[in-house]
């Protein structure tokens, strides 16, 4: 496991070395698509799907996974979390790609669609510093008072919005989402069981590199198969090594 620092520098590593965040975002993206196809969301055609994404590349990685949902046949919103001037350049990329295949996304201060079958959390991952607020607050909420109104699975990428990504200290609020789909390594705040079954995928940074950042490397299963339930790995329980 890694803290959020470990895994900054791991990425600032990956971009140096010349594998960009563009080709991290559609691994991320395409991984948390086969995701929801492994934890039941199908088939896409009756499939209504809600996209949270924030301003980074938690939130660029939720908008592909949405573009290969919507690519099958899924009814997919998007619901942003900041406005576009706060939007980093993944995020904006995927909005384009949005755009140019006519899915529209609701403004930063729309309500939470309701009768969503999959909610996909990417409003904030490692970088959260202290608790939720604003926009991100509210939609956290609304999805917390949604799941007592009605049954949506709801996957988080990376971290659930609103987990401290370096400790198990309990949140004041936070996605409680079914499972996680942990990027590259699982952070240390997956330990917390409201983190849901976590699972880990591959997005192709070379190995090399995570010796290089003095992090362990993912393990060689993940490398093969691009996505697996840490539970599979060395008899580790589901929240990780």
């Amino acid at each position: 496991m890694v803290t959020a620092a470990e895994m900054r520098a791991l990425d600032a590593m990956a971009e140096a070395a010349g594998y960009g965040l563009t080709e991290m975002v559609e691994h991320a993206g395409r991984h948390l698509a086969d995701l929801c196809h492994l934890l039941g969301a199908w088939p896409p055609r009756t499939l209504r799907v809600v996209i949270l994404a924030g301003a980074g590349g938690n939130g660029a990685g939720a908008l592909a996974a949405g573009r290969h949902l919507a690519n099958a046949g899924a009814s997919v919103k998007v619901v942003l979390g900041q406005p576009a001037s706060e939007h980093g350049p993944a995020v904006s990329r995927q909005l384009e790609f949005l755009a140019a295949a006519r899915m529209a996304s609701a403004p930063p201060g729309s309500a939470l669609p309701s009768g969503a079958d999959l909610i996909l959390d990417g409003l904030v991952g490692y970088g959260l510093r202290g608790s939720l607020r604003g926009a991100k607050r509210r939609l956290v909420q609304e999805v917390a008072a949604m799941g007592a109104r009605q049954s949506a699975l709801v996957i988080s990428l990376d971290v659930p919005s609103g987990l401290d990504p370096d400790t198990v200290r309990q949140p004041d609020l936070a996605i409680r989402p079914a499972a996680t789909l942990a990027i590259a390594l699982p952070k240390h705040g997956l330990l917390d069981p409201n983190a849901g079954d976590i699972w880990l995928a591959d997005i192709g940074i070379p190995r090399s590199l995570f010796a290089a950042a003095g992090v362990a490397e993912p393990p060689t299963e993940v490398a093969m198969s691009g996505l697996i339930p840490l539970s599979r790995v060395r008899g580790a329980s589901p929240q990780g090594q």
